[in-house]
Formats: structure tokens, sequence, C-alpha cells
């Protein structure tokens, strides 16, 4: 694989300072060039059985495929 090649991650959060707060941190420690927050939005899932409903923020990160690889390593 390329090492110029961008990774794009998403994950979410409860709430929208958590999200802020891991956007701070992946780019402070240069883990990401760019993260976004944005929500909040609306998660459907089966949990224990239940479709659940929640709100939660998301958080998405780009980066380049050499940065992944640097912090398995």
């Amino acid at each position: 694989m390329n090492p110029t090649t961008l990774v794009v991650a998403t994950t979410t959060f409860a709430e929208k300072s958590q999200a802020t707060e891991m956007a701070r941190l992946v780019i402070g420690n240069k883990v990401a060039a760019c993260a976004q927050v944005d929500g909040p939005i609306e998660s459907h899932y089966c949990w224990e059985g239940q479709i659940c409903l929640d709100s939660e923020w998301r958080l998405t990160t780009k980066t380049a495929v050499i940065q992944v690889e640097a912090k398995d390593a």
C-alpha cells in the first residue's frame, strides 16, 4: 500500500465534549491531519435483544496509512 494513501476513521461518542477532546488529542499527537465532529446523529442498534435509539456525536479523522502503521508498531 502506498504510504500516502489516506485513511478515514469514524467513531461515535455519547457527548460532544468527548468527541471534541478526542479530536484535540489525535491532532495534538499528530495521529491525524484532520478531525471533524458532527451531530447529534441518531444511532439505531440492537443491544441485549432490544432495539435502541440514542443521540451520539460522530468523530471522523483523516490521516495517512503510514501514520496508522507507525502507531501499530
